[in-house]
């Protein structure tokens, strides 16, 4: 529809709707019946005339008509106002949705603040214990210093300092041993040089840490000829402020373990105290146990007491060989002690790696597998330890011959797999769990083979080489 056609459709409307006026005007006041009729008359014919081409051009323009035109302004309007609603209510949940987060952040920025205010409260309260534990155990060692009596010459200067930690009478299981080399006896005047420490956890040497320490003091001739440690070697050496806390952070606040470790001890709580750092560890001191073990030996020095045990060491007074020596000190002292320390012992030092065994880990790495074998679809189980292989590889040559393996005994196991390398060292009298095992299903009507490692690869063996046989 053109603008003029909407323009004079218009103008007829408004002019049928001013006859319409004219005559209610003229009716009323004048009582002109004529007249008035005319004009209602013309009026009513116009508008008609005008809504019956409106609708007759709708059916050619479809809605762009005055009709249509009006209806869609109304429908414009109302989504006007429908869209102002939703934006409207999306501001209002916007706003909500951010107000929610700036609440959650400002609670999420308490709690860290609350969480740092009690962190930094512990650590003070920490530090507060371990200044009064250490002015304690200062106050102690002074009284027993003044209650000791002097056995030694006025003029040889020995510091009878205590340690803070508490002498252990059992030897613990995870420790770290420790051993420091020193430019003289005195921890108070004299400075360290060297120091290590080897880490054992569960009988077992996990970690070591070894460095050279530049002292602010010579090293005596005396003590260069003795340790090997020389001014020249430790002039370039990280000093004590750099090792130390380096050393602490190693050592942790577990046990340690030493050889006359009381006077290591009285050097890193020294060295310790320059740094501003706090070394307060129980100790196991090997040297009274070589004493009680080996009765008259020619002197307890950690070299004199290695020899009597055969133990071989390439040099001494370093302070990770002397460590480590020590640890070898201490198993065959233990042992010899009682046999409760003995049986400790063999377990730390047993490799439980040749009897550990990933079960899920094993799977077929073969593509044929022969039915005939005498595993194919039969359980196997292993206990003890092998000669031939590790449990873990015996494992695999039974998956690869069509077996299954489990680490436990049950009805449906076909062989129980005896090692002839012994057992581990916690196993009872009578032999393994699963020995006993298999000889309850047995007396409930199961058929599992007990089996030696020997029998087990000589039936492996034979039935290999009649397939070759059969090959052939």
């Amino acid at each position: 529809m053109t603008g003029k056609q909407r323009f004079f459709t218009i103008l007829g409307m408004i002019v049928g709707a001013f006859l319409l006026v004219m005559s209610f005007s003229v009716y009323f006041p004048e009582k002109n019946y004529a007249y008035a009729f005319g004009c209602l008359g013309a009026g009513l014919v116009l508008i008609a005339l005008m809504i019956f081409i409106q609708y007759r051009l709708r059916e050619k323009y479809g809605k762009d008509t005055v009709i249509g035109w009006i209806i869609e302004k109304v429908k414009d309007r109302k989504e006007e106002k429908r869209r102002e609603e939703v934006r409207r209510a999306a501001e209002e949940r916007s706003a909500a949705r951010q107000a929610e987060e700036r609440a959650k952040a400002e609670e999420v920025a308490r709690l860290r603040e609350k969480a740092k205010a009690e962190a930094e409260r512990k650590i003070l309260e920490a530090k507060l214990r371990e200044a009064e534990a250490r002015a304690s155990a200062a106050e102690a060692r002074a009284s027993e210093a003044e209650a000791r009596p002097t056995r030694v010459p006025a003029s040889f200067s020995i510091s009878f300092d205590g340690t803070d930690g508490k002498k252990l009478t059992k030897y613990p299981s995870d420790y770290c041993c420790i051993d420091v080399e020193t430019t003289g006896l005195d921890s108070t005047k004299d400075r360290i040089t060297e120091v290590a420490a080897v880490k054992v956890r569960g009988g077992k040497i996990v970690d070591r840490f070894s460095s050279l320490v530049q002292p602010d003091i010579p090293i005596p001739p005396y003590i260069e000829k003795k340790t090997g440690i020389t001014n020249d070697m430790v002039s370039k050496a990280p000093v004590e402020k750099e090792v130390i806390p380096s050393f602490l952070k190693f050592v942790g606040y577990g046990d340690v373990v030493g050889y006359n470790v009381v006077f290591d001890m009285r050097f890193i709580e020294a060295a310790a105290d320059r740094c501003n750092e706090v070394f307060c560890s129980d100790y196991y001191d090997v040297m009274p146990l070589a004493k009680k073990c080996l009765p008259g030996l020619d002197g307890y020095s950690l070299e004199k007491v290695s020899s009597h045990l055969n133990i071989s060491v390439e040099k001494f007074h370093r302070a990770l060989a002397d460590a480590e020596t020590t640890i070898l000190c201490a198993s065959a002292l233990r042992a010899m002690s009682s046999p409760e320390e003995k049986k400790r012992v063999e377990y730390e030092q047993y490799d439980f790696s040749r009897i550990t065994v990933n079960y899920d880990a094993i799977k077929p790495s073969v593509d044929a597998i022969d039915p005939c074998n005498p595993l194919y679809k039969k359980r196997v189980v292993f206990t003890g330890e092998l000669t031939s292989m590790t449990r873990s590889e015996a494992c695999q040559y039974v998956v690869d011959h069509g077996g299954e393996t489990s680490d436990k005994v049950t009805k449906g196991t076909a062989f129980l797999v005896i090692g002839e390398a012994g057992f581990a060292p916690n196993t009872g009298e009578g032999g393994s769990i699963k020995m006993r095992k298999a000889d309850e299903w047995r007396a409930k009507g199961s058929s599992i083979i007990n089996i030696s490692e020997t029998d087990f690869f000589a039936m492996m063996n034979d039935y290999e080489k009649s397939k070759e046989q059969k090959n052939t």
